[in-house]
């Protein structure tokens, strides 16, 4: 039922954090984590040059284990992650 609430409140959201060629690296952890700690809920959009289905689920990973977040939902490049 979490979920279906973060996600609902999720659509007004605007990406705060672009992921470009350069992948996941210490300054977009960083930044998730700090952008977590201000806001409940953040939406992170990879951007085309990183971009493939393979590399996108990757990305995924390593923002959710490196900064400590849950997924509450993907679409396309986008993808909003909550607190743990």
């Amino acid at each position: 039922m979490r979920n279906k609430a973060l996600k609902r409140e999720s659509t007004s959201l605007r990406p705060t954090i672009w992921i470009g060629k350069g992948g996941v690296d210490q300054n977009i952890i960083d930044q998730v984590k700090t952008q977590i700690k201000a806001k409940h809920l953040i939406k992170i959009k990879v951007q085309q040059p990183a971009y493939n289905q393979d590399n996108l689920e990757k990305i995924i990973h390593q923002v959710i284990e490196k900064a400590n977040v849950i997924l509450i939902d993907t679409r396309g490049r986008t993808f909003i992650v909550a607190k743990s």
